[in-house]
């Protein structure tokens, strides 16, 4: 969209719709990328400017529109930089310690702390992708497998228990990874 200018000429350098309030801002970087930034709501209850990046301008609207639609569905961003660590930490504290019975928070503490925290405890939050989570499942049943078949095959040994604690990570992040929700 060109506007004329004082003269009568049409202005060059603008391209589009200027974008209404609350559609967040696109403009190009010094170097060559394009940068999108928009107001969105936070874990914390509050919103904050939180800045995309993209190679084009069309991936940058895509990505900044994306994050308000999340935002306006009530799904916030992240209020701080938390690690799978310490968010596993906030969620049995907050979440399973109150709303769970204290024989599943004990099960859920074990699977968190022996097998959670070792794999994925230092990957932050936001940067955490599918594919992490499969490569941490498949050297997960890796190692079950490894402790099954070295002679502990029995319901109450060792090795089957981490069998289990396998199995109950997988369908755990199968579920959050299949709904389509940030966990925070």
């Amino acid at each position: 969209m060109t506007s004329p200018t004082a003269g009568g000429q049409p202005r060059a350098g603008r391209r589009g719709r200027k974008r209404a309030n609350g559609e967040g801002t696109i403009y190009q970087r010094k170097d060559g990328r394009w940068e999108g930034a928009a107001f969105v709501l936070t874990t914390a209850g509050t919103h904050r400017r939180v800045r995309i990046y993209a190679a084009t301008r069309e991936a940058a609207r895509r990505k900044l529109t994306r994050l308000i639609e999340q935002s306006d569905q009530g799904i916030p961003v992240a209020s701080a930089a938390w690690t799978v660590q310490e968010y596993l930490g906030y969620w049995l504290r907050n979440v399973v310690l109150q709303e769970r019975r204290p024989k599943t928070y004990q099960g859920y503490e074990g699977v968190v702390r022996l097998h959670l925290v070792p794999g994925l405890g230092r990957k932050r939050l936001a940067k955490l992708t599918a594919q992490d989570v499969r490569a941490f499942l498949t050297r997960l049943r890796r190692e079950c497998h490894a402790a099954r078949t070295a002679g502990m095959h029995s319901e109450k040994s060792p090795g089957a228990a981490h069998g289990r604690a396998a199995s109950a990570a997988s369908r755990r992040f199968r579920r959050a990874w299949s709904s389509s929700c940030t966990p925070c």
